[in-house]
């Protein structure tokens, strides 16, 4: 038997989902197993029984789950409500993503020293 919280927490997606209109924007957590990262997209189409089509064309059952995924590797999508969560997540991944592609030989050494104190002072805090 679900506690008192899961029922509150089922009750409160339930009733989320049910208030969603075609425009809305949602959150999909989107990947594969280690790898996941958020979506937003836009509702473009809920039939009669609740079913729901984002702009990439995904489809989710009434409860907001993805609706025909087959493949092992992949993990089943959900809708999610864009939260402070998704949004940090989804700055964090592009930032990760812009460092990564950096080209660091091609950086002045003002910029490169700049840097080096900023991941030292990161380094400080693991050692406290």
């Amino acid at each position: 038997m679900a506690n008192y919280n899961e029922e509150s927490t089922q009750w409160k997606r339930t009733h989320w989902i049910a208030s969603l209109k075609e425009g809305d924007k949602v959150a999909v957590k989107n990947g594969s197993i280690g790898f996941r990262y958020y979506e937003i997209l836009e509702i473009i189409r809920i039939t009669p029984t609740g079913r729901i089509t984002t702009s990439d064309g995904t489809k989710f059952d009434n409860r907001g789950r993805e609706m025909g995924k087959k493949d092992t590797w992949s993990i089943s999508l959900d809708i999610e409500p864009i939260t402070e969560e998704v949004v940090e997540s989804m700055r964090r991944r592009k930032i990760l993503q812009a460092i990564s592609s950096t080209n660091f030989k091609e950086l002045s050494l003002e910029s490169l020293d700049a840097i080096y104190e900023i991941l030292n002072k990161e380094e400080s805090k693991k050692g406290s």
